[in-house]
C-alpha cells in the first residue's frame, strides 16, 4: 500500500485502510504493531478529532478492544465522542479534488461509512450506529473472544462519563452511544443487562442532566420497548416536545400509570391531548385512568373527544387504532 497523501483527510483514510487490512490478516496486537511501524500516527487519536478521523478511530478502537487493551479502546471511544465543530468545519474546507479522492478511497478501501451521508461528512455517532456490529457485536459471526465483556465495559464507562458531567455538547453523544450499546446487548440476548443500563440512564435523565429533545425521545422509546418507566418529569418533558405519535404517548402514559403514578399519567395526557391531530389511541388509554382516579370531569371530556375522534375516523374510512 502507498500513502495517499494530499492532506489530513486522505492521510486519515490511509491510516484507516492500514488498520482495516492488518486487522483482518494478523492477530489484533500484532496488527497494531504492524500499523504503528508503517505510520506511527495511525495508532494515535487525540480529542478533538477531525470529522475525517472518525473511521480511523472506530477501526483503532475495535483493534484495541480485540487485543484486550480496554483502557486504550475506551480512551479512543471517548475521543471519538468529543467532537469539535470548529475543527470539523476547517477540514471541510479542503479543496474539491481532495474530497473527491476521499470519496473514492472510502469505497475502494472498504472503510466504515454512513451510507446516508457523503464520506467524511458523517458524525461520530452516525458512524457508530452504521457500524455497531463491528464495534459492539451482538451476533456470533461478528464477535471475538471477550467481545461481550468489552461491550459491557464500554457501557459502564459511558455511564460513568455521564455521571461526571461531560463537556458541553458531548453528553448527548454519550447517551445515544449508551443506548446503542444497550440495544446491542438486548439483541445479543442480554436483556437484563440492557434494562439495567437504560434504568440508570433514565435516572440520570430525571436528575440534573440536560439532554437534547432527540436524545430524550430515543431514551423514552427504548425504555418503553424494554418495559421500563421513565421518571415522571422526564416523561412529561418528552411529551411536551410534541415528537411522539399518539400511540407512543399512550404507551408512555400507561407506563406511568403502571408504575403507580396516575397523576403524572393524567398530566401527560392533558399536555399531549392539547396538540392537534388524531389522538384517539391516547384518549382511549387515558379514559380508564381518569375514571379510576375519580376525575369525573376529565373522564367526561375524554369520552366526548374519543367519540368525536371515532366519528371522524368513520367518515374518513380510517380503521380504529390497534
Amino acid at each position: 500500500a502507498k500513502r495517499a497523501g494530499g492532506g489530513p483527510a486522505l492521510d486519515a483514510a490511509f491510516h484507516a485502510f492500514a488498520l482495516n487490512v492488518f486487522g483482518e490478516v494478523l492477530p489484533p496486537a500484532e496488527a497494531l504493531d504492524a500499523v504503528a511501524k508503517l505510520a506511527a500516527e495511525a495508532v494515535v487519536v487525540q480529542a478533538p478529532l477531525g470529522v475525517h478521523e472518525h473511521a480511523k478511530a472506530l477501526l483503532l478502537m475495535r483493534l484495541q478492544a480485540r487485543a484486550g487493551d480496554t483502557p486504550a479502546a475506551l480512551a479512543t471511544l471517548r475521543a471519538l465522542l468529543l467532537e469539535d465543530a470548529a475543527r470539523e468545519n476547517a477540514e471541510d474546507e479542503e479543496d474539491a479534488s481532495a474530497r473527491y479522492g476521499l470519496h473514492g478511497l472510502v469505497h475502494l478501501y472498504g472503510l466504515p461509512h454512513d451510507d446516508s451521508r457523503e464520506p467524511g461528512d458523517a458524525s461520530a455517532l452516525a458512524l457508530l450506529l452504521a457500524e455497531r456490529e463491528r464495534v459492539f457485536p451482538s451476533k456470533p459471526h461478528s464477535a471475538w473472544p471477550d467481545a461481550a465483556a468489552w461491550t459491557r465495559q464500554a457501557a459502564e464507562a459511558l455511564l460513568q462519563w455521564l455521571r461526571e458531567a461531560p463537556p458541553e455538547g458531548a453528553g448527548d453523544a454519550m447517551l445515544e452511544t449508551l443506548l446503542l450499546v444497550a440495544w446491542q446487548l438486548h439483541q445479543g440476548g442480554e436483556t437484563e443487562a440492557a434494562q439495567a443500563l437504560v434504568a440508570e440512564a433514565t435516572a440520570l435523565a430525571g436528575g440534573d442532566a440536560a439532554f437534547q429533545p432527540a436524545s430524550m425521545r430515543n431514551l423514552a422509546l427504548f425504555a418503553l420497548r424494554l418495559g421500563l418507566p421513565l421518571p415522571a418529569q422526564a416523561a412529561l418533558d418528552v411529551a411536551a416536545q410534541g415528537t411522539l405519535t399518539a400511540a407512543q404517548q399512550a404507551s408512555l402514559a400507561q407506563a406511568l400509570h403502571d408504575a403507580g403514578d396516575a397523576d403524572a399519567a393524567l398530566r401527560l395526557g392533558r399536555l399531549a391531548t392539547a396538540e392537534r391531530g388524531d389522538r384517539l389511541a391516547l384518549l382511549e388509554t387515558l379514559l380508564p385512568i381518569a375514571e379510576a382516579a375519580g376525575d369525573a370531569a376529565y373522564a367526561a371530556e375524554l369520552t366526548e373527544r374519543a367519540a368525536n375522534a371515532r366519528n371522524a375516523r368513520e367518515r374518513l374510512g380510517i380503521a380504529p387504532p390497534s
